[in-house]
């Protein structure tokens, strides 16, 4: 009963609050240690595992160790959700490192496992969900995207599931409905979701629901709304510990790049363009020594946007031309996509013509309206 919990508490409190759910998570892992059950320490490695990985790339070694370890230890109780579990670990946990080449197949892998697993596997099903969103997204996979967020945001609200039902409409999974061009659904998924927290000082999901309120002012070309929002929602993240996260650092940081670059697009005059722009080659910097193959790739991207908006156009071609290799190496196809489409459309003339409207066409499916949809990912 007392690691039982203990891993509630870890997991629970750490969704809510990181800080104070490591502590749990240390309590755990040396619990069930103590008690010598197989697959009770298996699973106490696994969320040891994804609490490393939650640190960043300096953690890769541990986490293979504890995955590793968990592994062995779990064939003497290879029972479908054991197995299950350690595969949903290294998904996240690849996830979280920027390995998104290894994250796809784990996620789909462990998402199907448990959904055959019966009762009493809710919650890592649910993690599941909100971990193969993310990854669909990043590595560009629209149409999975599509089809399964909002499946998932309707079944979530049919059992009254408010956290799983949030995380398919805030955030990074907000993106399904302007996907679709559809404004006033993205922000009506936005405004009920808020409703559902309004009484509950959650930084976690405040700052979910932030961030896609901030996406959805990119998207509307609003940057100086996207900037006030960050602006307002940051501190309190960061009070919180959101920060030591270093996938959600790298999602702030992109964020507020994006934002900042976007606002330099739109400035009015050359000393608040060049301020924005000096904003812009810092946060870049930091985005890169995050030190993760997605980071580095996507600190690419922007640079080519920053040389595009200081109006060094052909070597924002060869930039945007660069960086879309290095966004395929990466895994990022969505991002990807925009840098050639980017590409082209500076480009120009029959060449870039003919290559900007076959991307738009090769994915006319998925996204509806790519000129505004590609802008809004580029921020310029």
């Amino acid at each position: 009963l007392v690691v039982e919990a203990l891993a509630t508490a870890s997991t629970r409190v750490g969704v809510l609050e990181p800080l104070r759910g490591r502590v749990y998570q240390q309590r755990h892992l040396e619990a069930a240690r103590q008690l010598g059950d197989g697959a009770l320490y298996a699973r106490a490695l696994c969320a040891e595992a994804v609490w490393r990985s939650a640190r960043g790339p300096r953690r890769r070694q541990q986490v293979d160790l504890l995955l590793r370890e968990a592994a062995e230890v779990s064939a003497y109780d290879r029972t479908p959700r054991n197995a299950a579990r350690l595969t949903l670990a290294r998904a996240m946990t690849s996830f979280m490192l920027g390995d998104l080449s290894s994250a796809r197949p784990a996620v789909d892998e462990a998402h199907d496992a448990l959904d055959r697993c019966g009762d009493g596997r809710w919650w890592e099903l649910r993690q599941a969900k909100t971990y193969a969103s993310w990854i669909y997204w990043m590595t560009g996979d629209y149409a999975e995207f599509i089809r399964t967020v909002p499946r998932w945001a309707q079944e979530a609200r049919e059992r009254d599931d408010a956290f799983t039902y949030s995380m398919m409409t805030a955030a990074t999974s907000n993106e399904a409905w302007l996907l679709a061009d559809d404004v006033a659904r993205a922000e009506s998924q936005i405004e009920e979701a808020e409703r559902t927290w309004t009484l509950h000082r959650i930084a976690p999901m405040r700052w979910y629901l932030a961030s896609a309120r901030a996406n959805l002012e990119l998207y509307r070309q609003s940057p100086a709304k996207a900037l006030a929002t960050l602006d307002a929602a940051e501190p309190a993240a960061r009070k919180a510990g959101l920060a030591h996260v270093h996938a959600l650092h790298a999602s702030m940081t992109h964020l507020r790049l994006r934002a900042t670059l976007a606002s330099a697009a739109q400035a009015t005059s050359p000393a608040q363009r060049k301020a924005q722009l000096a904003s812009v080659a810092v946060l870049g910097r930091t985005l890169a020594r995050l030190g993760t193959p997605c980071t580095q790739a996507l600190a690419g991207l922007t640079f080519a946007t920053h040389l595009e908006l200081l109006g060094r156009r052909d070597e924002a071609i060869v930039a945007y031309r660069r960086s879309h290799l290095e966004l395929c190496e990466a895994h990022l196809g969505g991002y990807a996509l925009a840098a050639r489409w980017r590409a082209a459309s500076l480009q120009g003339g029959l060449e870039g013509e003919t290559e900007r409207v076959d991307v738009e066409q090769r994915h006319a499916a998925t996204i509806v309206a790519p000129s505004r949809f590609f802008r809004h990912l580029l921020g310029g």
